[in-house]
């Protein structure tokens, strides 16, 4: 039994270390920041996108777009910051929270058109405090 339990555990193990393997090589190696979704939603207040489908919005549009291999959630990509605010202004105005009380969603509501209102407003400016934060890949 303890033999087939560490057969188990090595055949485990292989398809883990082949899946992260299969991850890092189609990474974009020469984008070396990625944006994690479940922190820009949550600046903005809205339901995170399915990640195929965020993926899809910004290859539609033309740039290219990996995983990231240290998280599931993040996506690295050669889009702007204004690119990945456009695609989430659209997805926020689709995406209403649900189970808010009429008076929080409108604060809600209020705070992600100011937050793109300011990003919009800083599109040309190379940083800007209202535009989704980059982080270093490793």
């Amino acid at each position: 039994s303890s033999k087939t339990d560490n057969a188990t555990l090595v055949l485990a193990t292989k398809e883990r270390l082949r899946g992260l393997l299969t991850t890092v090589s189609e990474e974009l190696n020469d984008v070396p920041l990625f944006y994690t979704l479940p922190d820009i939603c949550h600046v903005l207040g809205c339901p995170s996108p399915p990640m195929q489908q965020f993926q899809a919005a910004l290859q539609n549009a033309g740039y290219r777009v990996s995983g990231y291999h240290k998280d599931p959630h993040a996506v690295k990509t050669d889009a702007p910051n204004s690119v990945i605010w456009d695609i989430m202004r659209v997805w926020c105005q689709a995406n209403k929270p649900v189970g808010l009380s009429k008076k929080k969603r409108k604060r809600m509501e209020k705070r992600q058109q100011k937050k793109l209102q300011n990003n919009t407003d800083n599109k040309n400016t190379e940083t800007s405090e209202t535009e989704p934060q980059q982080e270093a890949g490793e």
